[in-house]
């Protein structure tokens, strides 16, 4: 079915978005805020509409040419299409919207956002896939592969070594490139182990290289100093956090008044790198351990918990329902979320704000962290 379609707004997710005659919202991928569309109706759902563009009948004054000849089939970005500064204010109106909206926090404990340093060279790491000859990054359908010769996202040093790598003639699988202050490398299974060394706000970290760690140095600096004038103003006895990988936020705690470090992560070699990162850093006392967030919860509520800034770092997944409930029921005062997905923060917040001791929203900030693309980091500060 082809209808005509203004485009209002973008929608997390990296989608434009406008309304069918019939009163629907409808999905277009590609589109920008002031176009009107040709579209092809490919989905039309009980509560909203998927389309695809036909033609640009009358494009917005906001839209601009791509800077990467693969936009529109890649998937990777979703905002080439307009300029950083609309990307930044449109991510924001998404972020607003998860929390505002939805009434988890009022307006006035929003931050502006921080925008990233540079909206193109900033990923230390790439993951192409390759398959009979042809290397590029999957398309979203998650089968179909998209042949692509260069990242214009990466660092200069990664896309040079990307270029210079044959592409097997035969079979298939995935080669991963990253870059850090070693210069750029292929991860390999012999080597994923094998420590690199990166700098967060001028402190110098080891990392296993097959290891996670924030893909954007630069715009990761923006987020750690947030997190210092937090802890500085806060000036906690005891920092402790979930999900702490190579101990980046229990370094710069260690910088801090704070007297003792409780790190605890699922990933055994890098709770054993955490313990070499901070050894001999600050005069706190510090103790990693490995396992499970939930499961290893207890630890942290055995300290004098009215004393903890305690931080969650987790994956785009979000908390466990479970350990949301345990935060709940435990006497922690203070806490900061570090999120890479605005709905499951969202979620989270729901049901950190129930129970006799609710949750509120102290101040929370947007940092661009993958500027081009859909997604973006948030710090979020609560207190009860």
């Amino acid at each position: 079915m082809e209808e005509t379609i203004l485009i209002d707004s973008l929608a997390f997710g990296g989608a434009a978005v406008g309304t069918l005659e019939n009163g629907k919202r409808c999905f277009v991928r590609g589109g920008v805020p002031g176009d009107t569309l040709k579209i092809n109706v490919v989905s039309d759902r009980k509560k909203f509409a998927v389309g695809e563009i036909i033609e640009i009948l009358s494009p917005s004054p906001h839209r601009i040419k791509p800077a990467c000849p693969y936009f529109g089939q890649c998937p990777g970005c979703s905002y080439l299409n307009i300029p950083y500064e609309l990307e930044l204010e449109w991510k924001q109106k998404q972020f607003e919207r998860f929390l505002i909206h939805s009434k988890l926090a009022d307006p006035f404990v929003m931050k502006s956002p921080i925008g990233a340093p540079a909206r193109m060279g900033w990923r230390n790491k790439i993951r192409f896939t390759y398959r009979d000859g042809i290397r590029g990054y999957l398309a979203e359908d998650n089968r179909s592969l998209i042949e692509i010769a260069d990242c214009q996202l990466a660092r200069l040093d990664l896309r040079n070594l990307a270029i210079r790598t044959p592409v097997p003639q035969e079979g298939s699988g995935k080669v991963t490139f990253r870059s850090s202050k070693e210069g750029a490398q292929i991860i390999t299974e012999e080597n994923a182990a094998e420590l690199i060394h990166e700098e967060v706000l001028g402190n110098e970290m080891a990392v296993p290289a097959g290891a996670f760690f924030q893909i954007n140095k630069e715009g990761f600096d923006l987020l750690a100093q947030e997190f210092l004038d937090l802890i500085n103003a806060i000036d906690p006895e005891v920092f402790a956090e979930l999900y702490c990988g190579s101990g980046t936020f229990s370094l710069l705690a260690a910088q801090t008044n704070v007297k003792k470090i409780l790190g605890i992560e699922l990933d055994r070699q890098a709770v054993k790198t955490a313990s070499a990162n901070l050894k001999g850093k600050g005069t706190a006392e510090k103790r990693f351990l490995c396992g499970d967030a939930s499961a290893m919860f207890s630890h942290i509520r055995k300290e004098k918990q009215e004393r903890i800034l305690f931080l969650v770092d987790p994956p785009r997944t979000g908390l466990a329902p479970d350990l949301c409930r345990k935060i709940n029921q435990s006497a922690l005062r203070r806490m900061i979320y570090v999120s890479c997905g605005p709905d499951t923060l969202a979620r989270d917040l729901k049901i950190l704000k129930t129970g006799d001791r609710p949750w509120h929203i102290v101040s929370t900030r947007l940092v661009d962290l993958f500027p081009s693309t859909a997604h973006f980091e948030s710090i979020t500060l609560l207190e009860r």
